[in-house]
Formats: structure tokens, C-alpha cells, sequence
């Protein structure tokens, strides 16, 4: 029996990455061959939530250059889901996102508009953009 664990946490710098951790479990002698186990992903579809923490001074631009992508990334084929979301107090920018599959989340990290955010980035957050992914169990 094989069980996927897919959870990542990546931290955004001038070489934007994705590591998707797996975990496989082969032979669990806890379960019977023909049961499943919980932990197996329903679907394919990943869903990303990002912490983006812009200096005071940049606030703004941060915002601005998310919210000007907006439209592009939903019309993307993989895009389910891209809800842009701030906290009124701490300053903090949110992604909530859903993709069709680990693929379609890459497609959009290579997209020149989303590049050219995240090259801004660079100097514009106070620290690591945080952006966790993880697959429904349930």
C-alpha cells in the first residue's frame, strides 16, 4: 500500500521554487492488504495558501502588482481558484489558491506575469514570501 503525504512549504527567493514532499509507505504491516488508508489524496487538485509580508513602505505596490494578476491567473486552464485576502491589522497579504494539479501550479510560477511580481518581491517583502501547498485527504 502506498500513501502520499503531499505537504510543501517553500520560501520565495530570486530562484522561485516548488518542493513537493512525498512520502511513500510501502508494506504497512498495521493494515491489510486491501484497505485504504486516510492519508491518500482524494484528487489531484492542489491547494497553495501564501503569507506575503511587504515592508510598510511597499504595502501598496505589493498589493497593486497581486491584484493586477488577478484576472490572468483565473483565466489560466489549471486555475480553480485565486482569492486574494489581507488582514486589516499586521499588513499581510494572503493567497488562497486551487489548481488542478501540481502541473498547473507550475505552469502559472513560469507565467512572465507572475515572474515579474515575484522579481519585485525581492525587494518589496520584509521577509520570505511563505506559500504551503497540500492535497485533500478528506
Amino acid at each position: 500500500m502506498i500513501c502520499y503525504i503531499i505537504l510543501s512549504t517553500y520560501f520565495y527567493s530570486s530562484d522561485f521554487w516548488l518542493a513537493t514532499v512525498r512520502e511513500g509507505v510501502e508494506n504497512d504491516r498495521h493494515r491489510g492488504a486491501n484497505q485504504t488508508s486516510s492519508l491518500e489524496p482524494m484528487t489531484n487538485t492542489l491547494f497553495g495558501f501564501a503569507k506575503i509580508t511587504p515592508k510598510s513602505e511597499h504595502h501598496a505596490d505589493a498589493q497593486n502588482a497581486i491584484l493586477a494578476i488577478v484576472e490572468e491567473t483565473r483565466a489560466e486552464p489549471g486555475c480553480i481558484q485565486f482569492t486574494v485576502l489581507a488582514d486589516s491589522d499586521q499588513g499581510h497579504i494572503f493567497l488562497y489558491e486551487e489548481w488542478q494539479d501540481e502541473a498547473a501550479l507550475k505552469e502559472h510560477h513560469g507565467k512572465p506575469y507572475t515572474k515579474a511580481v515575484m522579481d519585485n518581491y525581492d525587494n518589496w517583502l520584509a521577509e520570505p514570501l511563505r506559500f504551503e501547498t497540500m492535497a485533500k485527504l478528506i
